[in-house]
């Protein structure tokens, strides 16, 4: 009974197979022309479509590369700039502490000598 349906299914498929193909075979030439150009379009959209991607991608990496190294750049300089602020408010910090200092030698207020004596 087995190969009773094994039979009966190949039988079928092919028959299945043989219809398809008489279908196909009825399509006028124009319609696989149009097919095979509709198909060449999008093979050749999809290349270019992913030519295209590969651009932006590259593009994209540059531009972090680029901003890595403006970030480094810009790190470096700001600890530049902070050094020079620090040296300059001790250089600052030195002058105010002698003026307190030498107001005190003189028995002078030290705020007056901050502020110029108003």
């Amino acid at each position: 009974m087995g190969d009773q349906h094994q039979g009966q299914g190949g039988e079928v498929g092919a028959m299945t197979f043989l219809a398809i193909r008489k279908l196909l075979a009825g399509v006028p030439w124009q319609v696989w022309a149009a097919a095979g150009l509709a198909l060449a379009f999008w093979g050749y959209g999809h290349h270019q479509y992913n030519a295209g991607k590969q651009v932006v991608i590259d593009r994209l990496e540059k531009a972090e590369a680029k901003a890595k190294a403006d970030a480094i750049k810009a790190a470096r300089s700001a600890d530049v700039k902070q050094q020079e602020r620090a040296v300059e408010f001790e250089a600052r910090q030195d002058i105010l502490s002698e003026a307190i200092n030498d107001a005190e030698t003189d028995n002078r207020n030290p705020i007056d000598a901050l502020f110029g004596g108003m």
